[in-house]
């Protein structure tokens, strides 16, 4: 009989150190897995949809973009936003240009352009619907 002890209490000790060593390598893989989750520069907050003043930002830039002189001003911060549904946004406000001879014109535009989503002041998270002057 004490054969059999012994036995079992080996195959007891075996299984005992693959668990062990199981339960080890899968802390390991999991502390990996969170560095390297943690140094990528992911953003795990949900950023929710652009505020106004984003909005806008993103709307000058495609206003300056579609303009044919680089000398572009906004003046002030008036402005207005309106959201529609499906994320889009519609833009209203004064843009400032220059001509070749130094005259000064102020342009009212209207742009309506939708968030697809990521972070909400880069254009490239946007897409331009629509660009008019009144």
């Amino acid at each position: 009989m004490q054969i059999n002890y012994i036995e079992q209490k080996s195959r007891r000790k075996e299984s005992s150190k693959k668990a062990f060593w199981l339960v080890a390598v899968m802390v390991f893989l999991f502390g990996v897995t969170i560095v390297r989750f943690a140094t990528s520069g992911a953003d795990i907050s949900s950023p929710g949809l652009p505020t106004n003043d984003d909005a806008y930002d993103v709307a000058k830039g495609f206003i300056a973009d579609a303009m044919k002189t680089n000398d572009v001003d906004f003046p002030g911060n008036g402005y207005q936003v309106a959201k529609r549904s499906d994320s889009i946004y519609v833009i209203r406000s004064v843009v400032e240009t220059t001509n070749m001879l130094g005259f000064k014109n102020d342009n009212n535009f209207r742009v309506l352009m939708q968030y697809n989503g990521g972070k909400q002041n880069e254009k490239r998270n946007w897409s331009l619907l629509q660009i008019s002057g009144n």
